[in-house]
């Protein structure tokens, strides 16, 4: 492979991988559009591999924590800290597996086209935009094996070429009640198991040919998907912390809060806690669900002034 084409191809599977695009699907157009040679199997198993690396490094203290927590909890047969978080993972990793092994074959014979991948990309981009606005104040800790089984259901769609496996964990993830950042950090550590799986399938069926592989092409995509996929996450978290500091959350204090929203904050803080606190029984499930309805659409309602007096007010101090 020509070294551009390898800097191009890994610098799309490392910046696609964890954004709401099909990383996938992109390797497969990209080289279509600009008419190069098919970088063949083995390359795609490296870049996955560099971005796997990326994920793992950036994750490493949080991992390491969960994995400690998950054979505690394994020798004690209780909870033991976050472990839960730990077992939602793998339970949300086993629907995609199974529809991987049943329906892989159909899936690489018919899914594979253009117009497929324009589709899916598009109607899932969709999805996303929806579900948004349906996100909540969830955070990952308060997964459970159901709702993880659901996201995993989710997840098996990915398999579909054109669906984003990030993307579509993260709209799951957002409709049901999970905060944008729960939802991006749920989805990158259910990228690991699924990453391991297929590419350790894929590496199978890269062990049965006999050709002769380029390690010098295949070291430098995995290292430059790898560092790009890093610096993408780092950036990608980044911009979803922002986001969240922008508007104060229920709950939270601010010394330079915009003065009509402390009305609105206040109102929405007691709505959330009364969401928060109110037994959840039949009677009380609808009180429940309006208190939470309105505290999110207070929290955005204020968002645009709120934004706007705050670049005012930076303005003024300057001065």
């Amino acid at each position: 492979m020509e070294l551009s084409h390898i800097i191009v191809l890994a610098l799309v599977q490392g910046i696609s991988e964890f954004l709401p695009i099909s990383s996938s699907a992109h390797l497969v157009l990209v080289p279509k559009l600009l008419g190069w040679a098919d970088q063949g199997l083995a390359f795609d198993v490296a870049v996955h591999v560099g971005t796997l690396a990326a994920i793992l490094f950036y994750f490493k203290d949080r991992l390491a924590g969960l994995v400690r927590d998950f054979f505690a909890s394994i020798a004690r047969r209780e909870k033991v800290g976050d472990s839960t978080l730990v077992w939602s993972v793998g339970f949300a990793t086993v629907p995609v597996g199974l529809f991987g092994l049943a329906f892989s074959d159909a899936i690489e014979q018919y899914a594979r086209s253009g117009l497929v991948i324009a589709a899916m990309t598009i109607i899932f981009g969709v999805a996303l935009y929806f579900a948004d606005k349906k996100s909540g104040l969830k955070t990952e800790y308060e997964m459970t094996i159901k709702l993880a089984l659901i996201i995993g259901l989710a997840q098996a769609i990915a398999l579909i070429p054109g669906v984003s496996r990030s993307g579509v964990t993260m709209t799951a993830a957002l409709m049901l009640g999970f905060s944008h950042s729960a939802s991006a950090n749920f989805s990158f550590l259910l990228s690991i198991p699924v990453i391991v799986l297929a590419g350790g399938l894929e590496a199978v069926k890269l062990l049965k040919t006999p050709d002769a592989l380029p390690w010098s092409d295949l070291a430098i995509g995995a290292a430059i998907s790898g560092l790009s996929a890093y610096l993408c996450v780092r950036l990608f978290m980044a911009l979803i912390a922002r986001a969240r500091a922008v508007l104060p959350v229920p709950g939270a204090s601010s010394s330079r809060r915009w003065p009509p929203a402390n009305i609105v904050v206040r109102a929405s803080r007691t709505a959330w806690r009364l969401s928060r606190t109110a037994t959840d029984t039949p009677s009380t499930r609808p009180l429940k669900t309006w208190a939470n309805l309105v505290a999110s659409s207070m929290d955005r309602v204020m968002f645009l002034p709120f934004v706007v007096w705050r670049g005012w007010s930076i303005r003024r101090d300057r001065r």
